[in-house]
This record gives C-alpha cells, structure tokens and sequence, in this order.
C-alpha cells in the first residue's frame, strides 16, 4: 500500500494519461526545443541589436562610418573624410582604423606579409581596447594569438623582440599579445596590430616628401571611422549630408573603388555578415513562433480533452469530498516534473550548443551561450515563459468544471458549441501555419536549387599562392612555362581566386559608375579554367575580358562594347572589350552575380607582393621539385602558403550561404512535423470522443470510405478556412506594400496545397484505420 500522497498523486495522473502518453513526449521535447531556442534568440538579439564586439570593451553607443558595396560588402574611406565628422559640434571623439600588409622580418622565424590592423592610438582610448599594459603605445607591434601561436610556435619569449623592416629606419618591438577575441575583427583575421605612425613608410613616396605623403595618407579610400556623440543623430541625414560634399585632397588623384559613403548605427565592419546574421535571427524568430503557437493551442487542447474524457471520475472525486485542490494538485505536481524535465533538456541543448561552438574555428564569441555569462539570465527567462504557457494550459480548463453541476445525467462524453470552436480555430491555425511553411519550403528549395547548378568552369584546377621576399615572375610571359610533372602550362594571377580588388567603372559618353570586380590575369587563365570566352585569348595583348554579368549591365545602360572604350578610372584609363566570358562565381553561386573584368598582366605596373598559380589537379605540390626549382631560382624567400582546389575555395564561400539555406528548411521541417504530429493527435482525440458514432455506423456496415468522409468533413472545412485565410492575409500584405504581387495559381503554391493536403489526409485515415480495427462493442459501450 502506498503511503505517500505525493507518490499516490502522481501514479495517479501517470494512470490518467494512459493512451496519450506519447503525446505528453511531444508536449515536453517541444517545449525544451521552444525553451532553448527562445533563450538562444533573446542572446542573439542581444549581441545583434545592444552589444558592441567583444573586441570592444567599452558599452558605450557608436557610429562606424565607411562606404558600402551594392552586395553588401563594406570598404573604407579617406582619412580626409573622417576627420570631417570633428567639425560637427554633437560629435565628441573620433578615431579610425584600417588594414594593410607589412612586409616584415624576423632573425628567428619565417615571416611573410602579415595582415596588419593599423590603429590611430586613440582608438586605444575610445573604444576601451584590452591591451596589454606598456607605456608606449605609438610604437611597436602586438601580436594577435592565432598568429603569435603560427608563426611563433607560441613563443613566450618573442615578447620583447624587434621586427624589421626594409623600409622602416629602426627596428620594430614586439610589446605583446594580444587577447583571443583580437583573433577576429569585423570580416579580417588581422595577424599583427600597428600604430598609425609606421604607415609613412610604406607610401609610393619618398620619407622625406612630407607634404605629398601627407596628403597620400589623407586622401586613400581605406580607412573605417568611428565616433561617438552628445545625442542620438539621424544617421541617413548625415549619411545624404556628407555624400553631397567633396572630400577629395587638393593635388591627389585616387582611384575610386566604387562604394558609396554611408554612417552605421554601432560599431559595423562587416554588414554582410550582420545581415545574414540578422536573417539566421528572424528565421529562428519565426520557429519561436510557430513553435510557441502549436505547442501552446495542443497543450491547452490535451488538458481540456483529458478533462472532457475525465469528467465522470472528477464528478466522483467531488461526490465522495473531494476539493478543487485535490483535483488540482496532481495535475500542478505533475507539472512541475514536467517543467524540470524540461529545463534539463533545454540546459543539454545548451551545453551541445556550447560545444559545437567551442570547436568551430568560424566563431570567435566563444562565450555567446557561456552558462557564466548573460545567457543563463535568457534561459531562467524562457523557463518562466513556458511555465506561464503550462499554467494556462492546466488552468482554464480546470476552471470549467467548477461551472458544471455535480449531479448530472450524462449519456456520453461530448463537447460544446464553444469547445468545437475552439478546436476548430486551432485546426485552422495550424493548416495555415503549414501552408505558409510549406510554400515557404518549395520557394526556399526552388532558389537555392538553382544556385546549385553545375559549374561552368574546371573547379578541379590547383589554386597554389606564393608569398616571397623579393624578386620576380615573368608574369608576362608565364604561360609558356611548362613544369615538369605534368607538362601543362601555369596560368597566373595577381590575386586568389576568391580574394579580387574592386575599382569603380564608369563611362565618360553616359555618365554611368558602378563597382566592378578585376582579376589581373595571364592569357592562358581562361584556358587553364576551361571557361568559355567569346574570343580567342593566346592574341589577347591589351583590352579586357568582361563577364555577362557586366556585358548584360553596360547593354542595360546602352553602351557599345564593339565601338566604345571602358573607362576604366584615372589610374588605368580606358580600353576596349577583348571578349566576353561565362559568369565565374569567384565568391560562390549563393553570392549575387557581380559585374567583373579580367585585366592583362601586362597591365600590372609594380611587382605583386605574391602570386597565385593555377596548376593542374594531378600535380602534388607539395612534393614537386620541379615547381620549388623553378620559384626559387626567380624568387627570395618562397613559400608555398596555400594550396587547394578551386572547388574547395567555393565550398568555403558558399559555407555561411547554405548553413542559412538549411537553417531555414530545418525551421519549415521541424514546424511542418510539429503540426503532423499534433494534427495527428488532435484527430485522434476527436475519434476518441466520438467513437459511440464511428462504432454505430461500423455495426450498420458503413464502408471505410464512408467513416473517412465522415471523419474528413471538419478537417477538409478547416482546411478550406485555412486555404482563404492564408491567401487573404498575402493579398492584405500586397496591398500594404509589404510583399510583391505574384500569382496566387502558380505551380508553387498548388504544390504546397497538394502537400498540406496529404498531411492532413493521412493525419485523418491512419487514426481511422486504427479505430476500425476495434471491437464493435468497445465502441459503442460507454465508460
């Protein structure tokens, strides 16, 4: 005999909920799923929308200032320009930063062009930097330490050791390392950070040229700016503002990039990233949702169906002395079972989230769902969240026994005008719900299906860079080089693959300027690719090679590639269009086709700082003699820094992109089980509330078809009501302006109907063909 009441109470809500003991499963894993992800989503748009970069130690605002590309990318701008924003009377403090190689050296190890950020020693100051304690802070090198581990095999005693540089008059200290969150800064993985002084040797002008260095300094696009200020600014006012002024040097031509000037909210140094981000985050906003809103309707659904189907037994209780609280507290104990079984799977999720994390080398806020950090405050947050939804889910439906009487004839168990409503608005809810996933899904599929097109170049062709300390390749006439192993030619380029510069390309004649990509490249790269060009290119001496993407922008424009040159900027002038070639997606098939324009070698004026060959793919380069024969005979110094496929550079770039693409069908697929699952259930439920009538038709010889047109009659109503709802409210966006206008008949949105509908079919007939195969008399006899 049990003597606990406790023990007793939940034996008895355990026997309770005999036959829905697998949806009470759903109930709970859905709920821990809903927990961590609303925890996960409130963290997200902490960091999104609040902080500043861990890298930043200071909380207070920012405005980051720098030009913008038409894909998103953010480049800099001039020195001239940032200095601007101190003649404002609201701005209080400015400082800037950019990016810039150095050619370094070391007596101890090998070093080849570090990724240097280049401060103003200011910044220090303005944005609370976390450097290491030393008095100067002007001069000098601090390591970040995924270089100092690299490149100096974690060497404590490199601290206090000097860098040279051939063009920099004394040696350069080593006055730290840096902490790891300096590992990643906006879109660069920085190796060294350098104060702003040493950028006056590494000009094209002479150290004693005072005056034309300066004014160099001042007038290169390169620089990303940052201020704070008395009072929040309109940032799109300011940004228009200082568009409309010339903040050109007097006495200096730059070649422009192409980005247009623009003033962001926080400190923002790479917007695409952000904004896949922030779409990842809406994603997860809308799983939250749905999430909340099915399981919530299906819980408050569970309880007043097991109230309904326990109402004899709570009018026995109450006959013998039963009080609303015996009734109701193992129900609340049960709850609280739940509730913890809940919050320990949603604390696992988070703990495998916090791993995965941890060896992801693609993350660097290692302490996004730390449990020391703000995340355990979000996650005690979600906990309350979920039990409100429990409370309310028990709650009401328990209030309405007090409103029934206690002694009453009951000749089955049914359910009111009210209840049916109910269920039938959950019912319609949820179909819309799948609807609009399921559309979703198709058109999420059908996009990024197309990127996944074939290629149209050899992704198996070597990518192999080389950094070196002196010397020269014959770039001009690399292509008749052979190497030894495999007898194919080399074809070459001043840049990786993935890695172009931009210029911004304009015509005199129509006045139009757009950011272009170029690729500096030999005569045979376009062979060694296997593209396809519209010209021969073994003649092709001067002119450009241009994509369809930018033939198709200048036909757009009405200009003539036959007859007019492409003004090309100051520096490199005009030339006319030697062929046109297949779009190459140099930054994946998930990036926007982007206009580019392949230039000659011979178009190249001083010696590049490294080289990218491309070689054929049956070629180890790692144990080639021969092409280590060859760079070393031409070259100081080389060193094969990196060597891969062009396939594996792709799939590199299209990372983010299809993590994106499968979060979002992970959402759609995790929400249209959801609603199979509980659409399931909830059939099941009413076939269990009505199977008197489903028992009486079996014994009168109905066939099955008819049971399923029976049972088919409310979902197929509901469904209906969905199929106007969903598209009245796209109509109701449409005319709000918040989505275009397509056609509501197309072959997405009948496929997706289709679907729904064999969800909602076999939702229904797998309960009925289970019904069926009972006992007639186990129908009809009432409990």
């Amino acid at each position: 005999m049990m003597s606990s009441r406790l023990l007793f109470d939940l034996l008895c809500e355990w026997n309770r909920w005999a036959g829905q003991r697998g949806k009470v499963l759903i109930l709970i894993v859905g709920f821990s799923l809903i927990s961590f992800v609303f925890a996960m989503v409130l963290r997200l748009g902490d960091v999104l929308f609040f902080e500043n970069p861990d890298w930043v130690g200071s909380e207070a605002d920012f405005y980051t200032l720098s030009s913008v590309y038409d894909d998103g990318r953010q480049a800099g701008v001039s020195q001239q320009t940032i200095a601007s924003l101190k003649d404002l009377p609201y701005v209080t403090d400015v400082a800037w930063l950019r990016t810039r190689t150095f050619d370094f050296r070391s007596n101890d190890y090998a070093l080849y062009q570090p990724l240097a950020l280049v401060f103003e020693p200011h910044l220090i100051e303005l944005l609370q930097l976390e450097f290491p304690a030393t008095e100067k802070r002007s001069t000098g090198v601090w390591l970040t330490q995924h270089y100092w581990r690299e490149a100096f095999n974690s060497d404590p005693e490199v601290v206090g050791k000097y860098l040279t540089h051939e063009k920099l008059p004394n040696s350069v200290p080593i006055r730290g390392v840096l902490p790891q969150q300096f590992n990643r800064i906006g879109p660069w993985s920085p190796d060294i950070l350098l104060p702003a002084d040493y950028l006056r040797y590494v000009t094209p002008f002479a150290p004693s040229s005072t005056l034309m260095i300066d004014r160099f300094l001042r007038s290169v696009p390169e620089y990303y700016g940052f201020f704070k200020t008395r009072r929040p600014i309109d940032v799109e006012r300011l940004t228009q503002e200082m568009r409309n002024n010339d903040f050109s040097v007097q006495g200096m031509k730059v070649e422009s990039h192409g980005g247009e000037l623009n003033i962001f909210n926080g400190i923002m140094l790479d917007q695409k990233s952000a904004t896949m981000l922030k779409q990842l985050w809406t994603f997860s906003v809308l799983l939250v949702i749905a999430l909340v809103s099915i399981f919530s309707l299906n819980a408050f659904m569970s309880f007043s169906n097991r109230n309904l189907l326990l109402a004899d037994e709570y009018r026995v209780l109450q006959t013998i002395g039963a009080q609303p609280i015996d009734l109701v507290r193992p129900v609340v104990v049960a709850s609280v079972i739940k509730i913890g079984i809940i919050a320990l799977i949603s604390l696992g999720l988070n703990v495998l989230a916090s791993h995965f994390i941890g060896t992801n080398d693609h993350v660097t806020r290692l302490d996004l769902f730390s449990l020391d950090g703000k995340y355990p405050y979000y996650w005690a947050l979600s906990l309350v969240f979920i039990t409100l939804i429990y409370a309310t889910a028990i709650i009401f439906p328990l209030m309405s026994l007090r409103k029934k009487t206690l002694f009453s004839r009951v000749m089955g168990t049914n359910r009111g005008y009210k209840q049916l409503l109910v269920g039938q608005g959950s019912l319609i809810f949820q179909l819309s719900i799948a609807i609009i996933a399921t559309i979703a899904a198709i058109q999420i599929s059908k996009q990024q299906l197309e990127l996944f097109a074939p290629f149209n170049f050899n992704t198996s062709v070597q990518q192999v860079v080389i950094n070196h300390h002196g010397g020269r390749l014959p770039i001009e006439s690399i292509e008749d080089v052979r190497n030894d192993d495999t007898n194919n030619a080399m074809a070459l380029s001043v840049a990786p693959f993935d890695k172009p510069q931009t210029i911004s390309v304009g015509a005199r004649e129509l006045g139009f300027e757009r950011e272009f990509e170029v690729h500096y490249v030999s005569q045979n790269y376009f062979n060694q690719l296997s593209a396809q060009v519209s010209a021969d290119t073994r003649d092709w001496k001067s002119g450009v090679v241009i994509n369809r993407t930018a033939q198709q922008f200048l036909a757009e424009n009405r200009f003539n590639i036959r007859a007019t040159p492409l003004y090309l900027g100051k520096i490199l002038g005009s030339h006319r269009i030697f062929g046109v070639v297949d779009d190459i997606p140099h930054g994946g098939r998930f990036k926007r086709d982007q206009s580019t324009v392949y230039l000659p070698l011979s178009t190249v004026f001083s010696t590049p700082q490294s080289y990218t060959l491309y070689l054929d793919e049956r070629m180890d380069v790692s144990s080639s003699g021969a092409l280590k024969s060859y760079l070393d005979t031409l070259l100081v110094d080389a060193q094969i820094t990196s060597s891969s496929t062009l396939k594996t550079i792709i799939d590199a770039q299209e990372a983010r992109a299809q993590q994106l693409f499968y979060f979002s069908i992970s959402v759609v697929i995790i929400t249209l089980f959801g609603i199979a699952l509980t659409l399931g259930y909830q059939v099941r439920s009413r076939l269990q509330l009505e199977k008197a009538d489903y028992g009486v038709l079996i014994a009168i010889g109905a066939p099955f078809n008819a049971l399923l047109i029976k049972a088919c009659k409310p979902i197929a109503m509901g469904f209906g009501a969905a199929v106007i709802v969903t598209f009245a409210g796209y109509m109701l966006l449409v005319h709000l302006g918040y989505l275009h206008h397509v056609n509501l008949a197309s072959a997405i949105n009948l496929i997706a109907l289709v679907l729904v509908g064999l969800i909602t079919l076999s939702a229904v007939a797998l309960p009925l063909l289970k019904l069926t195969r009972s006992q007639v008399i186990d129908l009809i006899k009432q409990e």
